[in-house]
């Protein structure tokens, strides 16, 4: 795991990548940690702002509007109204329409003409399709001196979602759930919705005959890479039909596809259907694909922050991916290790991550992967003086919960234990959010409008 591979280069005398920090600010017990964490997590928070990052983005490198040309805006995801906002900064009087689509609870607010759609999430449905038809309607006919603004963010894969011929938006749902239960990460799941959806791995960008198009990119997808985020639909699709394969076996999936998908496939695999389009197709000549706020940034933005409290800073990755539970005992085995080669006089420490990990099987709603993982890391804490972890989600949810993730530190089975809990039941129980919430050690920060992902930070004192 790429993650074994970060912590064997931290644990490195002179690792790679370490960074030099201010003067240590003497020593941290528990509280100063917690006062530490909330700081450098608040101003990760801030760094993925979607509305300051696309007016930002827009201001630096503004794209050409013809003299009398207008502006369209095709809205996707989580954050789709805080982007139009952005883009509304900057070309609100060229503004023409388009379309804003998010999950349930998520606001639609836009300035007319745009049109408002709630769509399914994390599975797609009926108004799913309405929401990418009308996106494709206005990327299709908008003329060659207008400029096409997609605006795409966490979510946009299930809100705007048009199969193809022969395949269901019930079958396609069907197949994001059954990898979604497999513990399949975001970027295998858009490698499968790219071969099913008309919309996806740059069939937005076939459908753009005449205008420019601009796709500004807030990234839930660990690495930040723009054809992955809401499954590339103005970007080129870097896998072959035989990547997709293998990636739903790999995930045990292959074999229970409904029949139309699975012909689907067939007949992509047998070449009877078209390659998605690639690097170098003449549809990308009027398209620019511009991150603007993602995992990186966000754990830059916390390492700043880290360094400028005294703190021995590094990130561990931005690309941090797989079980939540298996994640977490590493990330406390490394604590623990760390606090065991501490030397009097050396800083207080701190280890950033980004990125977004999963659990599997068939979970309740008050299951939650921040909040597995850091439970699961506080059995590898216990017993460590001046040591905290917490991990959340930027958005402000940890999967169907209010609670944004929690934190751990080297008391927590101790004062579970004190409370009559069980750490141990409680992780086969899948019921971290219970007890962390009796010891007060959730994190609930209400919706903060930022969809990058997970951050993770550990301190030691």
């Amino acid at each position: 795991m790429a993650i074994i591979r970060s912590v064997r280069r931290w644990l490195a005398p002179s690792g790679p990548g370490t960074r030099a920090c201010p003067a240590s600010s003497g020593r941290r017990n528990d509280a100063d940690l917690r006062k530490d964490a909330e700081t450098v997590l608040r101003r990760a928070i801030s760094a993925a702002d979607p509305e300051a990052a696309v007016a930002r983005s827009l201001r630096a490198a503004p794209p050409s509007v013809l003299a009398g040309g207008r502006v369209w805006i095709v809205a996707l995801g989580k954050a789709a109204s805080a982007m139009t906002r952005g883009a509304c900064e900057i070309y609100a009087e060229r503004l023409a329409g388009g379309i804003v689509a998010v999950p349930p609870g998520f606001s639609t607010a836009a300035p007319e003409p745009i049109r408002r759609f709630v769509a399914g999430h994390p599975l797609p449905d009926e108004r799913s399709v309405e929401a990418a038809r009308a996106a494709m309607e206005i990327v299709g006919g908008a003329p060659a001196s207008d400029l096409v603004l997609l605006l795409l963010s966490g979510g946009g894969s299930s809100v705007a979602a048009l199969p193809h011929e022969g395949v269901r938006i019930e079958e396609l749902a069907e197949v994001t759930g059954r990898l979604i239960r497999a513990g399949a990460p975001t970027g295998d799941l858009a490698v499968v919705r790219k071969r099913l959806d008309a919309l996806k791995g740059g069939g937005l960008a076939l459908r753009c005959a005449e205008a420019r198009a601009l796709a500004l990119v807030v990234s839930d997808v660990p690495g930040d890479r723009v054809d992955l985020v809401a499954s590339g639909p103005m970007s080129p699709d870097r896998a072959r039909i035989r990547e997709v394969r293998s990636t739903l076996r790999r995930h045990g999936v292959w074999t229970d596809l409904p029949l139309a998908v699975r012909g689907h496939l067939e007949r992509c695999l047998a070449g009877e259907i078209a390659e998605t389009p690639k690097e170098g197709h003449p549809c990308f000549s009027r398209v620019e694909a511009r991150m603007v706020a993602g995992s990186r940034g966000v754990a830059e933005a916390a390492l700043h922050e880290a360094e400028k409290l005294g703190y021995d800073s590094q990130v561990l990755s931005n690309e941090l991916v797989g079980d939540a539970r298996e994640v977490g005992r590493l990330l406390g085995e490394m604590a623990r290790s760390l606090a065991e080669m501490r030397r009097p006089g050396k800083p207080p420490q701190c280890v950033i991550a980004a990125g977004a990990t999963t659990l599997r099987g068939d979970l309740d709603d008050h299951v939650a992967r921040n909040q597995e993982l850091v439970l699961q890391a506080a059995l590898e804490l216990d017993g460590i003086e001046a040591a905290i972890l917490a991990s959340l989600g930027t958005d402000g949810a940890d999967g169907a919960l209010s609670a944004a993730g929690a934190l751990a530190t080297g008391d927590t089975v101790r004062r579970a234990r004190d409370s009559g809990l069980d750490t141990e039941a409680a992780l086969r129980a899948h019921d971290a959010y219970a007890l962390l919430r009796t010891l007060r050690d959730v994190v609930v920060t209400g919706s903060t409008g930022a969809h990058v992902g997970d951050v993770q930070v550990l301190m030691l004192g």
